[in-house]
């Protein structure tokens, strides 16, 4: 089974005082094997981000050389052409509170027809996704 990993599961799973910790952890024990994880270089970005305090650094280092290691995960590198299509979307929907990063990442799931997203995002719902970490 394909899954897109986004930056909503990637915090809950390494930072274990997310609200969202718990579920992550049982989540990813249950995910249909075998396991094709996809996610970008824009969400992997925007994990660093919110994991760049002092204390929570190494987690996010660790966690983004583990999956760049794993066989099991693909990281798409956001080409110029996408980034262009990405920001489209961002403009276009005036009435969304989607970011660019999300427009990015469902430009890509519906490049690879994955619909099913590792995510507490409700944007990816609204975009037509399944979405697979709730409360």
């Amino acid at each position: 089974m394909i899954y897109f990993l986004d930056t909503s599961y990637l915090v809950a799973l390494t930072h274990s005082r997310d609200q969202f910790h718990q579920e992550a952890v049982s989540i990813s024990k249950t995910l249909i094997q075998p396991i094709r994880l996809v996610t970008t270089s824009a969400v992997l970005m925007e994990f660093a981000n919110m994991l760049s305090s002092p204390h929570l650094r190494g987690k996010a280092f660790n966690y983004i050389q583990l999956l760049k290691n794993d066989i099991h995960t693909e990281i798409v590198c956001v080409s110029e052409e996408q980034f262009e299509s990405g920001l489209i979307m961002f403009g276009k929907y005036h009435d969304k509170e989607w970011g660019l990063v999300d427009c990015l990442s469902f430009l890509v799931m519906k490049e690879k027809g994955i619909t099913l997203a590792l995510t507490s995002d409700d944007h990816f719902e609204q975009a037509g996704f399944t979405t697979l970490l709730q409360l």
